[in-house]
């Protein structure tokens, strides 16, 4: 095979940051990086490199934000996120391109209805994947203190060969996207499960015609190799 190195895949899920989940914030200061976020993703980090060895090119990480990481769809909610994230990846050098994310149903606000009900959710998910998230980086510096080394990766490698998100189906309101990282040989095929979500049910799943139908589309993307590992995600289940 043509990608033979190893890869550690990381599942991030149900954290609710936020009211109801393990980091509890009540009017934080978005431009102060809490204690509880420090200790938090200093733990996750801890137990990957115990168990899988410090990253290299020869082992490398993938990140895997899979739903419900806010408690109601909050901004403050989701900034706290982006600093978690961030602080993953850089002390584990996952780039941009191997970060891949995905709604579940706290991800959305059930006081709008429509494709608004993400609009907390997409801000996020735009804010992430842009120039704009060095703002959460020179917060996390100061608070943080990084290496040499850790200002250098971010810099440079974080967002460099910044993969396209190739959104399928037309259908950039349910926030699908199909997703190739070359270096490391993943194809990344993400739904937004909770889209059907609304008041009076607050569960999602994702029907198994729309996998079908994507998967129609994946020989026709560019860079698509045989030898590439292919996944599908989602924050819920998949149903006939």
């Amino acid at each position: 095979m043509k990608h033979a190195r190893p890869i550690s895949l990381i599942l991030l899920a149900d954290i609710q940051v936020g009211e109801y989940g393990i980091n509890k914030i009540h009017n934080v200061n978005i431009r102060k990086v809490s204690d509880e976020v420090i200790a938090f993703t200093k733990t996750i980090i801890s137990q990957l490199i115990n168990n899988h060895g410090r990253p290299s090119k020869d082992n490398l990480y993938a990140l895997f934000a899979l739903g419900d990481i806010a408690s109601k769809a909050e901004e403050s909610e989701y900034e706290i996120v982006c600093q978690q994230l961030l602080i993953i990846a850089i002390k584990l050098r996952i780039p941009l391109k191997r970060i891949f994310l995905c709604p579940g149903n706290h991800d959305f606000s059930f006081k709008v209805d429509g494709d608004e009900k993400f609009k907390s959710y997409f801000n996020f998910y735009n804010y992430f994947y842009s120039n704009k998230l060095n703002k959460t980086f020179n917060y996390l510096t100061d608070a943080l203190s990084f290496s040499d080394d850790e200002r250098s990766f971010y810099t440079k490698e974080f967002v460099e060969n910044r993969y396209e998100r190739k959104l399928v189906n037309h259908q950039p309101s349910k926030l699908n996207y199909f997703a190739i990282d070359s270096e490391s040989g993943l194809e990344v095929l993400s739904f937004n499960s909770a889209y059907k979500c609304n008041k009076d049910e607050s569960y999602g799943h994702i029907p198994l015609t729309d996998i079908v139908t994507n998967l129609d589309n994946y020989d026709q993307l560019e860079n698509v190799e045989p030898d590439n590992v292919r996944i599908a995600i989602g924050h819920h289940s998949f149903e006939a």
